[in-house]
């Protein structure tokens, strides 16, 4: 995997956790409207294994463990990513690369920021991601 990809995998799993959560929402709206016991019915459902609002609970609580997870890898990731942008020799590509890549903002608005051309602002761009590919990651796995 390239510099560039690791840099912009921070933003897929970034929206990936944003999904998740999103489910999880909907997931627990779906039980706003849900009673716990229907007494009208001529049945009353006295097995567990059969009880709609459990096996709902229990999804929930897959998915917000799922959510836990995908939030612990994707900060874990950033953090990684962070820590190689840090090894970079102080200067603009480093801060160029920590503003597209962890504050995501656009290449304009870095040109702005940074008060270059855009053409500028490009090219330091490629010749940062230049220098991060050759930054050394020795960060520990067990972060991934």
């Amino acid at each position: 995997m390239t510099g560039k990809e690791q840099l912009e995998k921070i933003e897929v799993l970034r929206k990936k956790v944003e999904e998740q959560t999103y489910f999880v929402q909907e997931l627990r709206s779906a039980l706003d409207g849900v009673t716990g016991i229907d007494y009208d019915r001529e049945r009353v459902q006295t097995s567990v294994s059969g009880d709609p609002m459990l096996q709902k609970l229990c999804r929930i609580e897959e998915e917000e463990e799922k959510l836990k997870q995908m939030i612990i890898r994707y900060q874990c990731h950033k953090v990684r990513m962070i820590r190689r942008i840090h090894k970079m020799d102080i200067g603009k590509k480093q801060t160029l690369l920590y503003n597209v890549y962890i504050e995501r903002k656009s290449l304009l608005e870095c040109t702005e920021i940074m008060q270059w051309s855009y053409d500028h602002t490009k090219k330091m761009h490629r010749l940062a991601l230049e220098e991060f590919e050759m930054t050394p990651d020795d960060t520990t796995e067990h972060l991934e």
